[in-house]
């Protein structure tokens, strides 16, 4: 049973204790109180919401004992608010004080007759919970109010690892009003208000579209993949993510190739999306099994380099870097959309015959090791259908850096097709890298390691795991296009590919 009483914001300073070290906290007590601080979630997004859709911080107490315990005489405090208790809290129930707090660190004081307790917290990320477990205080980025924290956290720095995980099925529901619907029949790209609902909370006004292109755009009357901008009109976050990507995965007959690129990509150092599977229902019909895919966005930007007031270009299918084609880029975030000049004066670099003197210059303008890396990943798993050929990949310029970085994206046709050599990559910047010896010197060295990370990461159990796990979902989802014949010949060629690419990638180095 959860108990829910909102306190009145007040300007109450607590004793001078030093606050702690971001992700730690102090604990001290006196007395012995029936009545415990259980959890805290000092920085609320999108873990709990009040009926008037208002999502604030707040406190979880407990009633430990075996009787109800009188609260009149009950009191809390914190930097930003205070709280008064009155009524009761039964045994065994939980007591949700919705109540001002600082996510950059916080002090509590929890006043009973017996006693007292006090907790200063550390600086967490939004949505992280501080919680009571029986080894005492830690984070988690599964907060449970109203309820028991368990016996262990679930850890992680990130909300957004609580969407992006193979452990759990989550549920997204998506509401769009019937001209919206109209709108998007006509088309698909553009955006239309609707809302999305996660767990007990749903987020009003935000702007839906559907997302795919060639090959895997699908109508609503299909399974349409749907793009989420929480943000479009107003100032949203979901675990953390302000845009949500719903990939249905029609090109996918395992469900599972996407899950394990991104998985090599990120072990590998490149950054790359996180994924989890979710089932999303649309105006209350079930639509099926999709699957996360972490949008790269000014939010992925900041957590992977550290800096999101870059600029960020998409590369669709034909787009690449020769002199006349910067508009063809889609401008996806920075600054300035009409300022290209960064990419004109790499495409300038690349003119240039390809030499280890060209190659010392253009090094200053993109990082050269990460994409040797990401070409040799796309070579171990087959992607034929990234830059390998000129599609389906991100520019991101770095301002503090002064140079560009490749980020992967669209790996559904992975590990299956054996279309392309590792050196067959059409990109112009890679086969001008391939022109200079001691760039195709590295990217040998790239291949021998994507090789080595096949063999020593979990990939094939990770398949087997997920596939079994997937299994009843795969078989009930009502918009699945490929049949079961198709998907096991699929896993089938998958697990193949997985067992002899390091192999083939060994001996092809050189060749």
């Amino acid at each position: 049973m959860i108990l829910l009483l909102a306190c009145t914001s007040t300007s109450i300073r607590l004793e001078d204790v030093p606050l702690p070290a971001p992700e730690e906290v102090v604990w001290e007590e006196e007395g012995e109180a029936l009545l415990r601080l259980s959890e805290v979630v000092s920085d609320n997004d999108s873990v709990y919401q009040l009926p008037d859709g208002s999502t604030p911080d707040w406190v979880e107490l407990y009633n430990m004992g075996t009787e109800a315990i009188d609260l009149s005489s009950v009191s809390m405090q914190s930097r930003e608010g205070s709280w008064t208790g009155s009524g009761s809290i039964g045994p065994g129930e939980y007591l949700l004080v919705t109540m001002g707090l600082d996510g950059a660190g916080d002090r509590l004081r929890l006043q009973t007759p017996e006693g007292f307790q006090f907790l200063a917290l550390g600086a967490l990320p939004g949505d992280l919970a501080w919680a009571w477990y029986p080894e005492g205080w830690q984070t988690s980025i599964l907060p449970t109010p109203g309820r028991a924290n368990g016996n262990a956290p679930v850890p992680g720095k990130d909300a957004g690892e609580l969407l992006f995980q193979d452990k759990w099925m989550s549920r997204v529901d998506l509401k769009i009003p019937e001209d919206g619907l109209l709108k998007l029949a006509i088309d698909p790209y553009q955006e239309v208000p609707g809302s999305v609902g996660f767990g007990a909370v749903w987020f009003e006004d935000v702007g839906i579209h559907l997302k795919g292109g060639w090959g895997s755009l699908r109508t609503l009357d299909a399974k349409a993949g749907f793009k989420v901008d929480l943000n479009e009109f107003a100032d949203q976050r979901l675990a953390g993510q302000e845009t949500l990507t719903l990939n249905s995965m029609v090109q996918d007959p395992t469900y599972l190739h996407e899950y394990l690129t991104y998985t090599l990509f990120r072990d590998m150092g490149v950054p790359a999306p996180r994924t989890g599977w979710t089932q999303v229902y649309l105006n209350g019909e079930y639509y099926g099994l999709y699957l996360w895919v972490e949008t790269v966005d000014d939010t992925f930007l900041d957590r992977w380099y550290d800096v999101k007031d870059g600029t960020l270009y998409e590369g669709a299918y034909g787009v690449d870097l020769y002199n006349g084609e910067e508009y063809s880029f889609e401008y996806d975030e920075g600054p300035n959309p009409d300022d290209h000049t960064d990419l004109v004066e790499l495409m300038l670099l690349l003119d240039a015959a390809p030499s280890e003197a060209a190659l010392t210059v253009l090094e200053q303008a993109v990082d050269i090791d990460e994409f040797l890396t990401v070409m040799a990943v796309e070579a171990g798993t087959l992607h034929w259908d990234g830059y390998t050929t000129q599609n389906n990949y991100r520019l991101y310029h770095n301002p503090v850096e002064d140079r560009f970085s490749m980020i992967p994206w669209g790996t559904d046709q992975t590990w299956v097709d054996w279309w392309y050599g590792p050196y067959d990559g059409r990109g112009r910047l890679f086969q001008w890298c391939l022109a200079v010896e001691s760039c195709k010197l590295r990217y040998n060295e790239k291949l021998l390691e994507v090789a080595d990370r096949i063999e020593s990461l979990p990939l094939r159990s990770m398949l087997d795991r997920a596939d079994l796990w997937l299994d009843p979902l795969i078989q009930t989802d009502p918009r699945r296009e490929s049949t079961e014949e198709t998907r096991a010949d699929y896993r089938a060629r998958t697990r193949e590919t997985l067992e002899i690419m390091p192999e083939w990638l060994r001996g092809q180095v050189g060749g």
